[in-house]
């Protein structure tokens, strides 16, 4: 039997290196993707309305507002004098009659027959007009 002396390969511990190298890889991008999607925020449309919800902190804010739409006829208050008319809103393209112009109602207004004056907190004038 003869004696042999041993080799070193090189590509032994190439390839050792380049495994655990990849392996090594591999996890971290594992855990970076899942970081990713933790911190990724979380899209929902409520009432026309598109929020974006962030699932680190639980905060919410409002990305795009919807539409607004009007369940009840839009009516205004017009004042004659000291008389008080109510109109409801047709439309912009409602031809009025003799009665909506006599009333004083405004360009698509039709006249109705309620007087009584319609309560709005947001206008400050409301006393100065009547």
């Amino acid at each position: 039997m003869a004696y042999r002396e041993k080799v070193w390969n090189a590509n032994v511990l190439t390839d050792l290196l380049s495994t655990y190298l990849t392996h090594k890889a591999g996890e971290r991008e594992k855990y970076y993707q899942a970081e990713v999607t933790a911190n990724k925020p979380i899209y929902r449309t409520v009432n026309k309305d598109l929020y974006s919800i962030n699932p680190a902190t639980g905060e919410s804010s409002m990305l795009i507002q919807g539409e607004k739409t009007e369940d009840e006829p839009k009516f205004e208050d017009f004042y004659t004098g000291d008389k008080v008319n109510k109109g409801r809103w047709m439309g912009s393209d409602y031809v009025q009659s003799q009665e909506d112009k006599k009333a004083g109602m405004g360009e698509g207004y039709r006249f109705t027959r309620s007087s009584k004056p319609q309560y709005k907190p947001d206008d400050p004038n409301q006393k100065r007009k009547r």
